[in-house]
């Protein structure tokens, strides 16, 4: 009987351990300068047949991050994640709209930040895998030719790279 035990334990302790490196996430954050305000974005991801929605009104920051941000939400381990956004002005006078999408995979945390500015912001990012800009209409521009940058990167989640 003991070594029925064990052996259970083992299998339970190993079913535990895939299922740790099954984990998959993604978290978005908006570090947005005036005109605009986290406020202003929401932003849908979409996988495997299911969809949520994040309001930057809901993004809070923490002592670990200073930039408003969402949950962390988990992923399947497969496939694509399409993340589509909409900036609108508070008054409805304007609407930027656009879409990334990421591939999926075991053990991988995704981050997706909204910044507007006129540089592409993952010049100066380590660990940054990509960017996208979208133009902002004049009425939402800081000066110049600003864009909103959607920038993603991504880490492993049971062995992080720490920059």
């Amino acid at each position: 009987m003991v070594i029925l035990r064990r052996t259970c334990w083992i299998a339970l302790l190993g079913l535990t351990i895939a299922c740790a490196e099954e984990r998959s996430g993604i978290s978005v954050s908006a570090s947005l300068a005036l005109p605009l305000h986290p406020c202003m974005l929401t932003v849908t991801l979409q996988e495997s047949g299911r969809s949520r929605e994040a309001h930057g009104c809901d993004f809070a920051t923490d002592a670990n991050q200073g930039t408003p941000h969402s949950p962390e939400w988990g992923t399947t381990t497969s496939g694509d994640l399409n993340v589509f956004f909409v900036l609108t002005d508070t008054a409805g006078a304007w609407r930027v709209a656009g879409q990334v999408t990421l591939p999926l995979r075991p053990d991988w945390r995704w981050g997706v930040q909204f910044v507007n500015t006129t540089q592409d912001p993952a010049a100066q990012c380590f660990g940054c895998a990509g960017s996208r800009a979208f133009s902002l209409p004049p009425a939402a521009r800081v000066a110049g030719p600003d864009s909103l940058w959607v920038v993603w990167g991504g880490n492993s989640m049971a062995h992080p790279v720490v920059y």
